[in-house]
């Protein structure tokens, strides 16, 4: 009996990573694009992203500075996001204008077309392409 419980704890650890592996656009980029796309449209503006940016930068600045420090994310689980700033952690926290900044550039460069939405395919597109990928192995 201990073996099996000891199993079905294995499966549903492994089954909780791989749902949320930030390098698979199926088990993280559409989650991250639903969340995105806010009227649910199927693609989503930069008015968008950046409301949801907001709402992720509010939840996790805990004293509401509108700085984000090192321990901020970290109780926030979110030390990965301050790790991908790079430059902006140097001095130790980044505010929400950088914050802005950086959505604002990620924006730009996901709408290929240029059209002032990201399509599910163009999103997929730069999720891949920063990951390294041409391609999802689990699409």
């Amino acid at each position: 009996m201990k073996k099996l419980i000891a199993l079905c704890l294995i499966a549903l650890v492994a089954n909780c990573a791989h749902k949320h592996d930030r390098n698979s656009y199926k088990t993280f980029g559409t989650k991250v694009f639903k969340e995105t796309d806010a009227n649910g449209d199927g693609v989503f503006t930069k008015k968008e992203l950046l409301d949801r940016n907001k709402k992720s930068f509010d939840k996790t600045d805990a004293n509401h500075d509108c700085k984000i420090t090192r321990e901020e994310a970290k109780a926030a689980g979110r030390e990965k996001q301050f790790d991908e700033h790079g430059k902006l952690v140097k001095k130790g926290y980044y505010t929400c204008k950088e914050s802005f900044a950086v959505q604002e550039r990620h924006f730009a460069e996901a709408d290929r077309n240029h059209d002032g939405k990201v399509t599910k395919e163009e999103h997929k597109k730069y999720f891949l392409s920063k990951k390294g990928k041409k391609d999802d192995d689990n699409n």
